[in-house]
């Protein structure tokens, strides 16, 4: 499947207790920020293969509770 953004319909649909993320060769170019940010109990995030060149701070909650993240 190929992703290309996550933006706000990701963010309304994704479920507020997701404690893992993982997106490979996804396609994914951009998130928009805040796409995490509701995401209080997130600890895993793998964004591999994709075609993102960078992290940004503002896609994720503060304090951000992350323990493994492979980008």
């Amino acid at each position: 499947m190929t992703i290309r953004s996550l933006g706000q319909d990701f963010k309304d649909n994704i479920p507020k207790g997701v404690q893992s993320l993982r997106f490979e060769n996804t396609g994914i170019t951009s998130i928009k920020n805040q796409a995490f940010s509701h995401l209080q109990k997130l600890n895993i995030l793998s964004i591999r293969r994709g075609s993102l060149k960078k992290l940004s701070r503002d896609w994720f909650p503060r304090p951000w509770n992350l323990t493994y993240l492979d980008f």
